[in-house]
């Protein structure tokens, strides 16, 4: 991690390029998605379409153009809809398979002023 005076810390992400035979992922044969909807519902550009949810196309200029805003003040990419998502073992491991938790503010507060700083992103 780097410390930079004038943002905090900061991650370095890097590439490994290698000539390894790595042999390949199996492919998925069932579909993942739970049709929660939370993506749709989440989502501060509203580039998701709840009609043609979830094999409609998502709206990649108002996803685009929400993003570029964050990238004018230093945020990186927005990706709520990859944070809400309940499919995942994370969710498991870490005990968020509940994601209303979040909104109950008076139940968990911890977690909803933590939901409140991602729904902004980290902005001032």
């Amino acid at each position: 991690m780097l410390l930079t005076p004038e943002y905090g810390p900061r991650v370095r992400f890097a590439s490994v390029f290698t000539t390894a035979e790595l042999p390949p992922d199996p492919l998925l044969e069932e579909g993942l998605c739970t049709r929660c909807m939370r993506c749709v519902h989440m989502c501060p550009s509203n580039a998701l379409d709840k009609d043609d949810y979830p094999e409609g196309l998502t709206d990649k200029k108002a996803c685009a153009t929400y993003n570029l805003k964050l990238a004018r003040r230093y945020i990186s990419p927005c990706g709520i809809c990859i944070k809400v998502c309940p499919v995942g073992e994370d969710r498991k491991l870490y005990g968020r398979e509940d994601a209303s938790m979040y909104g109950r503010e008076d139940e968990f507060p911890e977690y909803h002023k933590a939901w409140k700083h991602v729904r902004t992103y980290g902005g001032k």
